[in-house]
């Protein structure tokens, strides 16, 4: 392994979780999308989503990948959870 690829895993971030996205009809109803993502602790112009610090994301909604982001789109958001809860990632850890 080379020296700057084992610095990179020093600097990374893995986290997962959960976002409950409530429902555009019923507000009363959830939709959980489950997140995993790494982050950098700075900024990635090159390989960072919107140039942040956020390099691999996926997220699944029932099971399924609905989006999918490694330095690179894969699979954009393709429902309104999965797009809400990518807004709410960037926001807070971007």
């Amino acid at each position: 392994m080379w020296k700057g690829h084992e610095e990179a895993r020093r600097m990374a971030k893995k986290q997962n979780g959960v976002i409950g996205v409530p429902d555009a009809k019923d507000k009363s109803k959830y939709t959980a999308c489950q997140y995993e993502f790494i982050c950098n602790k700075t900024r990635s112009r090159k390989y960072g989503l919107n140039g942040g610090k956020i390099i691999q994301l996926t997220i699944r909604v029932n099971g399924a990948v609905t989006a999918s982001y490694d330095r690179g789109w894969i699979t954009q958001p393709r429902d309104e959870p999965s797009q809400l809860a990518l807004c709410i990632l960037l926001y807070s850890e971007n």
